[in-house]
């Protein structure tokens, strides 16, 4: 099945209003996903078999705890 088109998603406190709703854990330390090491955090972007780009996630917001995801339709 493919999958949805799911518009833009938002994620971290800056969208959501709400503290720690962006936060990350790597072994036993845990804080906002910009307080890690970048070469430890990925971004994915998902891509269709031929290349095409499906979905983009942003940068993470200037204090390092919210990003969005965004969906790219094909075009016409």
């Amino acid at each position: 099945m493919p999958l949805a088109d799911f518009n833009t998603s938002y994620f971290g406190v800056d969208s959501t209003g709400v503290a720690g709703t962006n936060s990350a854990k790597i072994s036993s330390v845990s804080g906002a996903v910009g307080s890690f090491n970048p070469s430890t955090v990925l971004d994915i972007t998902m891509t269709a078999d031929n290349g095409t780009v499906k979905a983009l996630p942003s940068a993470l917001s200037t204090d390092q705890t919210s990003f969005s995801d965004a969906w790219y339709s094909p075009g016409p």
